[in-house]
């Protein structure tokens, strides 16, 4: 599965655009007074002003899987990691084969950089920006995250995460090109303690020649 493009909502829009734009370097390819667009990789990444709340996020971007710790590097030189417990930036997944580090941006947002092993994914430039792939991780928070896995996957043909747990607070679906991890509001997003909230997003998944949309309503 792709994840095509993801819109998030943003009471910091202009402190938001200069963080992906102008400090990681990202693309801009849409702006109005209101909102605005990323080029990274594959997909597109669209925040849209509101005047009230402040709604956080998990997302995650896939990067090259050789590129890992000149990743970290490279982040850490623009913004600080997010350590786990064990006071590790750069953390092992065994199970979901993937190495991940963490970074909030101006929102609080909880974003991630994952370089999944069994993705035929390389590079042999220096990273940059132009080096990640594309969105890779969606965090979806909802209820019943397994009643409501099993219903989108009777409107999309897309499984259960193989290497994913299947239970009543927290699943996945997808496959290692891209994921939505479904969580049940007040599960921390690892490697922090902040709760998984209900918050508005929209986003276009492609599966096969198949395209799909998710829109949590504000």
């Amino acid at each position: 599965m792709k994840i095509n493009s993801l819109t998030l909502f943003t009471p910091f829009l202009q402190e938001t655009l200069r963080f992906y734009h102008e400090l990681l370097g990202f693309n801009l390819v849409e702006q109005t007074n209101h909102s605005f667009g990323l080029k990274v990789g594959q997909s597109l990444l669209r925040f849209e002003a509101i005047e009230t709340g402040r709604p956080h996020y998990h997302f995650a971007f896939s990067i090259p899987k050789n590129n890992v710790r000149e990743a970290g590097l490279w982040l850490e030189q623009r913004t600080p990691l997010i350590p786990n417990e064990a006071a590790s930036t750069l953390i092992h997944f065994a199970n979901w084969k993937a190495h991940a580090m963490y970074f909030y941006d101006p929102q609080g947002n909880i974003v991630e950089f994952i370089a999944r092993e069994d993705l035929d994914a390389t590079s042999d430039a220096p990273f940059s920006a132009t080096s990640v792939l594309g969105l890779n991780e969606i965090g979806i928070v909802v209820d019943a995250p397994l009643e409501w896995a099993r219903y989108f996957m009777t409107q999309a043909p897309v499984p259960f995460f193989s290497r994913g747990p299947v239970t009543d607070t927290f699943t996945a679906l997808g496959d290692d090109e891209g994921l939505l991890i479904i969580s049940h509001p007040g599960r921390n997003w690892f490697p922090t303690q902040i709760a998984a909230e209900k918050h508005p997003l929209r986003a276009e998944l492609i599966t096969g020649n198949q395209h799909f949309s998710l829109n949590f309503e504000r």
